[in-house]
């Protein structure tokens, strides 16, 4: 700026001059940090370095480097608000579907809650099914593109999931219960991995339902399902609780 001053006397008096430009809008973009450890602060003194580093080891004798920073700064700034924006957009979209899930999910589980032979399987399927899967069923319904019948096939899942932690009905059919489960495992874990379920959690569910099938080939009576392998879900009230 001084180089400036010296060769071009039209910075002081001139208010539209490239280099009092870019001076006001360096201003008025730092007054926006109210100190240095403030979001976003870094970048934009990377911005600046940037362009003290171009200025520095260019021969100042007139504006027209400053017209080109100032062009440059202008547009990275722009792109880097938009970025900022697009950011924003998603975090939205993401809450807003969150929600539209979770409303969905409440709904599923009281449908779930009616079925007649959910009564007839242990509580921590019970909870599984009303909490984590209803969530499932329901992202599968939100991301289906239009028309979709039976998104992600989930819902049938439910039928088979039921019959199969019933020792006493499996005993007497082994062998579905051994062509049911190739099927039935991966369909589990893909639908809890699409809600993003936790991993501690999802093996938890599978050691669960290991003990149940096992019993399947075991005879006896039935032996109840250990409460400690069941999966964080609340059980239903009023309106069956769905976990996020």
């Amino acid at each position: 700026l001084l180089q400036l001053a010296l060769a071009d006397p039209r910075f002081f008096s001139h208010k539209e001059h490239p280099a009092r430009r870019l001076l006001q809008e360096i201003t008025d973009r730092s007054l926006a940090f109210p100190h240095t450890k403030a979001s976003g602060f870094d970048s934009f003194m990377q911005s600046l370095l940037q362009i003290a580093g171009s200025l520095a080891t260019a021969d100042i004798d007139g504006q027209a480097p400053f017209v080109r920073i100032l062009e440059e700064l202008q547009a990275a700034w722009a792109e880097s608000e938009q970025a900022r924006e697009r950011e924003r957009q998603r975090a939205i979209e993401a809450l807003q579907h969150a929600e539209q899930r979770h409303l969905l999910a409440a709904q599923i589980s009281r449908e779930l809650w009616l079925l007649p032979s959910m009564g007839k399987v242990p509580d921590a399927i019970s909870r599984f099914l009303l909490g984590p899967w209803a969530q499932v069923m329901a992202e599968a319904r939100l991301s289906a593109k239009p028309g979709t019948t039976a998104p992600g096939r989930y819902q049938e899942l439910v039928e088979a999931l039921i019959w199969s932690v019933q020792p006493e009905l499996t005993r007497a059919n082994t062998g579905q219960l051994a062509r049911l489960l190739p099927k039935l495992l991966p369909k589990l874990r893909e639908g809890l991995a699409s809600i993003d379920y936790p991993a501690d959690r999802t093996e938890a569910v599978f050691e669960l339902l290991m003990q149940l099938h096992q019993q399947a080939f075991t005879p006896g009576p039935r032996v109840a399902a250990p409460a400690t392998a069941a999966p964080a879900a609340a059980a239903p009230t009023e309106t069956p609780a769905a976990e996020p």
